[in-house]
């Protein structure tokens, strides 16, 4: 059994990862089954919280109002995370590493010339809240890492984190 771990939840303001905003993000650091820490930061949304969201969430726009923005709050949870493992709804992990080599062969003069590739690293997190049989929040976030390995063009890194929402209008 998993002792030391955070578990995290998030809530937004509505349903639309395009139009909608996190709007509080909150998480538990456990330690041998206890609870030693809290993390509770609200994020102020550029549009206020609708009425409807602040009936279901209880948050409202005095709650948030002064509150930092998500590229403010992000960082911190991440720091309080630390190396530690992360609980939530249906969290998925991927880790890959593949390395792409083209190679000349001449096998007359018994010789082997590297033309082109890349060394290429991915991790990719993402983790699914279902609030229910209709609503389903995704958080994700991944990284690649291109190293080429000749000079002939430089190393790159592309990195994507965000939210999504679906919702299901029929069954």
């Amino acid at each position: 059994m998993l002792k030391s771990y955070v578990a995290f939840d998030i809530e937004t303001t509505g349903l639309s990862p395009e139009h909608n905003e996190i709007i509080e993000i909150g998480a538990l650091k456990v330690r041998e089954g206890k609870v030693v820490d809290r993390f509770i930061r609200f994020i102020e949304p550029e549009a206020g919280i609708p009425p409807m969201i602040t009936q279901l969430t209880g948050i409202t726009n005095d709650m948030v109002e002064g509150a930092g923005n998500c590229g403010e709050v992000l960082p911190e949870f991440l720091e309080f995370c630390e190396q530690d493992t992360l609980i939530g709804h249906n969290v998925q992990f991927d880790f890959s590493i593949r390395k792409n080599n083209t190679i000349i062969r001449r096998i007359t003069e018994n010789v082997d010339q590297l033309t082109a590739g890349e060394k290429v690293m991915s991790i990719k997190v993402s983790a699914d809240y279902t609030f229910n049989n209709r609503l389903n929040l995704r958080l994700f976030y991944d990284r690649k890492v291109d190293t080429p390995y000749l000079s002939l063009s430089y190393p790159t890194t592309n990195t994507n984190f965000g939210l999504s929402i679906r919702y299901t209008l029929m069954q």
